[in-house]
């Protein structure tokens, strides 16, 4: 069971918690495309992803409230990472909650060199044109 529990901490420690302040200036929050996260944007670079337990309705959203888990150092800034529960709240009137799955930096693409330009095969030379037969001296 510990190696379990170590393993599981291993992997969320690569995949990077969430690490933004939530009252850090300049932070986007949009509907991912399939509507099942929240993306939150810094200079038009996703820095983190809240994965939601249900798929967020259509509609203008007027408002994101996050309900973040009790701090235990009230010193500390909360962070992003905390984040239990988001309601969306719609311009109509009405509002939605779910559940934070998981709060995390999205992996950073890693720069890839890119290969060379493969050159271009040369085609081959036409075929020599056979030799002509000499004209016989008879």
């Amino acid at each position: 069971m510990r190696t379990f529990v170590l393993l599981l901490a291993a992997a969320s420690a690569q995949a990077g918690a969430c690490e933004l302040n939530t009252s850090e200036p300049g932070i986007l929050a949009r509907i991912s495309n399939n509507r099942s996260a929240v993306e939150l944007q810094r200079n038009d670079t996703t820095e983190c992803v809240i994965a939601l337990d249900c798929e967020v309705r259509a509609g203008e959203i007027k408002g994101i409230d996050y309900e973040l888990a009790t701090l235990v150092a009230p010193k500390i800034a909360p962070k992003f990472h905390q984040v239990r529960r988001v309601t969306f709240n719609f311009a109509e009137g009405g509002a939605q909650t779910c559940a934070a799955l998981s709060v995390l930096q999205p992996p950073k693409q890693q720069k890839i060199d890119p290969l060379p330009p493969t050159p271009t095969p040369t085609p081959p030379a036409a075929p020599a044109a056979p030799p002509k037969p000499e004209p016989s001296a008879e």
